[in-house]
């Protein structure tokens, strides 16, 4: 469910050095964790606190955490959310768009081959007429 106006990731500062995140409304992180995913990814985990989560005003905009609970947070490791960070500012300038535009042309042909035809599918069993 989206609620309108609702605080997005990009409000949320993180600061790398001293692993804390402050929230639209200016609260600090109370806990930082790396952690492994079930696939063995890492990932950071963030966790602000349950009393200035459960006193704010803007708690709908938020989270949708039932209300004993704080707003947690999963971010992508530091060089990897770099990384995707510089991506989305590339996408963003003109060439990004000259050549997402392109780009979208020939996923939309990928897709219609895939939807309608089974482009994944093979006529063959086993991997040796499979090629």
């Amino acid at each position: 469910m989206q609620v309108a106006g609702a605080y997005t990731f990009e409000q949320f500062t993180v600061d790398w050095e001293r692993q804390q995140v402050r929230c639209p409304q200016g609260k600090a992180s109370v806990s930082w964790a790396e952690r492994l995913g079930p696939a063995g990814h890492p990932f950071v985990q963030v966790r602000f606190s349950t009393q200035d989560c459960g006193t704010c005003a803007q708690r709908a905009l938020c989270t949708h955490a039932k209300p004993p609970q704080a707003r947690t947070l999963k971010l992508h490791p530091r060089p990897q959310d770099e990384a995707m960070h510089a991506a989305q500012a590339w996408y963003a300038g003109d060439e990004g768009q000259r050549q997402y535009g392109r780009r979208a042309g020939i996923e939309g042909t990928l897709s219609q081959g895939v939807r309608a035809f089974g482009l994944r599918r093979t006529r063959y069993r086993g991997l040796p007429k499979t090629h």
